[in-house]
């Protein structure tokens, strides 16, 4: 799942900042913090031509995506990509962008994706936002109103209305909040994104559901305790 940004026209960049170091340390603390994401693969700063479960990367200046499989998973940055976002937004939004793709990577390994049962990915999409902001939190728990407001609104800037596309992200409202409301409660459940809420097993869950009205709010209300 990539972060799905547009890219205005830069021109050339000079790999002036050590972006990739800013990734690693922000990818080995999310490591530490959360045992769930440990064993992900990262590719930080490499070219095009890597082989991985979702193809041979391009080295484009948006390649930022987590791939996963029940065997294998790994999140890719292109050094294009860390220039870019490096060099336009900071380091405090690498750091949130890989948080971001680490948001999936828990995803993944505790519940699902919801993208298979509702055809838009965007559910997945602004939840990974949240657990972003949860995993920011967690990494910079002092972080000035004037970053956290930088970092909030390139989720912002991100966002889009293109909603008729499978694979849209969120508009930027629902993006940026989402990634706000993270930061804030600190939380992975109340991202919704704990064992608690297991989606693998939603194809068992319709099936049991009740017919009666009444009991079908009641069976609601207990799914989401």
């Amino acid at each position: 799942m990539s972060l799905a940004f547009t890219i205005n026209a830069l021109g050339s960049v000079s790999y002036a900042g050590n972006y990739r170091a800013v990734a690693i340390s922000a990818s080995q603390k999310i490591k530490r913090l959360d045992p769930e994401v440990k064993r992900v693969t990262t590719i930080f700063g490499g070219g095009a031509g890597i082989k991985t479960d979702c193809g041979k990367t391009t080295n484009h200046n948006s390649e930022a995506f987590y791939c996963g499989s029940s065997k294998n998973a790994v999140i890719v940055f292109s050094k294009a990509a860390l220039d870019y976002i490096g060099e336009q937004f900071g380091n405090e939004v690498i750091e949130a962008v890989v948080a971001h793709e680490y948001g999936h990577a828990r995803q993944h390994a505790v519940q699902g994706f919801t993208s298979p049962w509702i055809w838009s990915n965007s559910v997945d999409e602004i939840q990974a936002d949240c657990l972003a902001g949860v995993y920011m939190s967690k990494l910079k728990p002092n972080m000035s109103e004037k970053k956290f407001d930088e970092v909030s609104n390139f989720f912002k800037v991100i966002g889009d209305y293109v909603f008729y596309e499978k694979d849209w992200h969120g508009s930027p409202e629902m993006r940026s909040a989402s990634f706000r409301f993270g930061y804030r409660s600190n939380s992975f459940e109340n991202c919704l994104a704990s064992d608690k809420t297991n989606l693998n097993n939603i194809d068992q869950v319709i099936q049991n559901t009740p017919e009666r009205i009444d009991d079908l709010l009641q069976w609601g209300k207990d799914i989401l305790k």
